[in-house]
C-alpha cells in the first residue's frame, strides 16, 4: 500500500507538471509535436471557442470542445467534488459556455485521441471555471497512504 502511495503520488508530479509557465499556443502545433504523449502532460495555453459538450446529446456531460482557428480539441474537467460535482457543473453550468470565446489551461495529452486536462478555463465574459486533476491524483495517494499506515499500526 506504500508503494501504491508513492507511485501514484511520483506519477501525479509527471503527469500534471507546473502549469505557471505554459505557452500559448494552437491545436494544430500541439497535433504536430511528436513527443506528445498520454502519460507526460505538456502545459499549455489554448484560445478559442467552446462549440459543444465532449459528449454531444449528454445534457449533464462536464467536458467540452474547443475549436480554434487550426481544429478541435476535447477539454476534460474534473469537479473538486468529484462525480456528483462533474454531474451538477455539467447541468448548471456548461450550457452557458456553449458558443463562448474561452482561454484554457492544462496540459495536452494525446493518445488514441488528443485532449487537454483542464486547469482553468475563463470565457470572455468573465466567467471562471476550475478543473483538479492534480487534486484527485493526490487524494488518492494519501488514502493509500493512511490506508498502508493503519495496516502498519493495527497489524
Amino acid at each position: 500500500m506504500l508503494g501504491l502511495a508513492i507511485s501514484i503520488a511520483c506519477k501525479a508530479l509527471v503527469m500534471f507538471p507546473s502549469y505557471k509557465n505554459s505557452q500559448q499556443t494552437n491545436v494544430l502545433t500541439l497535433m504536430s509535436d511528436p513527443y506528445a504523449s498520454p502519460l507526460r502532460g505538456k502545459s499549455v495555453q489554448l484560445s478559442g471557442r467552446v462549440i459543444g459538450r465532449g459528449d454531444a446529446g449528454y445534457v449533464a456531460g462536464s467536458d467540452l470542445m474547443l475549436q480554434d482557428k487550426t481544429g478541435l480539441l476535447y477539454l476534460h474537467h474534473a469537479s473538486r467534488l468529484g462525480p456528483i460535482g462533474n454531474f451538477l457543473f455539467g447541468l448548471r453550468r456548461v450550457q452557458r459556455l456553449i458558443w463562448a470565446d474561452v482561454a484554457a489551461v492544462g496540459w495536452f495529452r494525446r493518445g488514441a485521441s488528443p485532449w487537454l486536462d483542464l486547469v482553468r478555463l475563463t470565457s470572455s465574459d468573465g466567467t471562471i471555471v476550475k478543473s483538479y486533476h492534480r487534486f484527485w491524483s493526490f487524494v488518492s495517494s494519501g488514502f493509500f497512504l493512511l490506508v498502508a499506515v493503519m495496516l502498519w499500526k493495527f497489524l
